[in-house]
């Protein structure tokens, strides 16, 4: 536009126009107008339902979030048994359950948090007050009972298992072979010594009193040894543990209802709920070749409660457990009573039984596994399958099917 043309004016409004409503149709509107609001609704509330509903079948049941660490060492797989908003109940009770056991468990077997409860007496607080009687929760002393029935005394080995934790996280290899005592000399006397006091009731003992009230007796000669070499724990479950848990696990859940679903750990612990009636695939692992490979699988037609032990890691969740030395060798928690070394017998070791608990089975294990041959005939009460160093899967199953064997493997079957 040039700079002399003249200033263009916004047009005037028209004017207003009166529009009459006919009001002949106006019931037939009304109608139709509640119709699409019924529809809508209707709609809005299938999506809610579809969005709040559950699926029949076998689920992952991920806890609310307990907060500890001990959720990642687990794994529950559940069948809903109803589907739409019942199924979506059933879900939201069983993770709330299984969260609160998760948080409990932990607390209850671990040797490193204090309790902010004053009234919680766990692993921490038992370590903190040797020689004074303390209630404990049932589960601890279930779990005290049951070591001392089996013979079992490897909770004893608290300051061995702190060393081993220190080895498990060294920067490198220098670092390592200082906390080895397959290595290093003042650490094979340390672990020798500790291992002598574990073995002896007179230096270190719990008292089973009764109604879950115990205590840890502890000599003053034991007391000074723990305290010179900077150690913080007595008795400590270690890589017991989450077979107790497991047990717990099952036996609280089963008790509120909940009947079909497997659980398991990442250090091989399975366990079902009782009304379970599918069977599983278990792989048999072995290292070759700087990884973890399957020699072979077992079939399991029927549920199993099953124990795995094995020198050697899988995946990240077996970080903080072992420590590579030399090809195809790891150090591993699964240490020997003896001279406080860590042992196995095998390269794994499967025990497994129809019925029974993780922890019964974890006991007939750990004296066969934790030891320099391995002799399956002394297993009691339950079957065994184990990968040798001879690339050899042995087998005191010979009912038992093994699938897709590796190349190179062979099957014996053994008395």
């Amino acid at each position: 536009m040039g700079r002399n043309a003249k200033e263009r004016r916004s047009p005037a409004p028209r004017p207003v126009e009166k529009v009459e409503v006919n009001e002949r149709h106006i019931g037939r509107r009304t109608v139709l107008f509640f119709v699409c609001l019924t529809v809508a609704l209707t709609s809005l509330g299938y999506g809610v339902y579809m969005l709040l509903s559950a699926e029949p079948g076998w689920t992952r049941i991920e806890s609310g979030g307990s907060g500890f660490s001990t959720e990642e060492d687990f794994t529950f797989e559940y069948l809903v048994s109803q589907g739409g908003l019942s199924g979506s109940d059933e879900l939201r009770q069983v993770r709330g359950l299984y969260t609160q056991l998760l948080a409990n468990a932990h607390m209850l077997f671990s040797a490193d948090v204090q309790p902010k409860e004053p009234d919680v007496h766990n692993m921490w607080y038992i370590n903190s007050h040797p020689n004074e009687e303390i209630e404990v929760d049932p589960l601890l002393y279930q779990a005290f009972s049951m070591l001392e029935e089996a013979g079992n005394r490897g909770v004893y080995l608290g300051p061995v298992y702190e060393l081993y934790t220190d080895l498990f996280f060294a920067q490198d290899a220098h670092e390592a072979a200082l906390l080895d005592p397959w290595q290093d000399p003042d650490m094979g006397r340390f672990c020798q010594e500790a291992a002598d006091y574990a073995q002896s009731p007179n230096q270190v003992n719990v008292e089973l009193l009764g109604e879950n009230r115990l205590c840890l007796r502890v000599s003053e000669e034991y007391r000074r040894f723990v305290e010179e070499n900077g150690a913080t724990k007595y008795v400590d479950f270690y890589r017991q543990k989450n077979a107790f848990i497991l047990d717990y696990f099952v036996e609280e859940l089963a008790k509120a209802g909940f009947q079909e679903g497997v659980l398991s750990s990442a250090d091989g612990c399975v366990r079902c709920l009782p009304g379970t009636s599918a069977g599983t695939v278990f792989n048999l692992l072995d290292w070759r070749q700087d990884q973890a490979v399957a020699a072979a699988q077992a079939p399991f037609d029927q549920p199993v409660a099953l124990v795995y032990m094995r020198s050697f890691p899988v995946g990240e969740r077996d970080q903080g457990w072992y420590q590579p030395v030399e090809e195809g060798v790891f150090r591993h928690p699964y240490v020997d009573i003896a001279d406080g070394r860590c042992r196995a017998a095998a390269r794994s070791l499967a025990v497994y039984a129809p019925k029974g608990s993780c922890a019964q089975l974890m006991l007939a294990a750990e004296p066969v596994f934790i030891a320099q041959d391995l002799d399956l005939a002394a297993l009691s009460g339950c079957k065994a399958l184990a990968v040798t160093g001879e690339s050899q899967i042995l087998s005191t199953d010979k009912e038992q099917r093994l699938e897709n064997i590796y190349k190179g493997y062979s099957r014996k079957d053994v008395p």
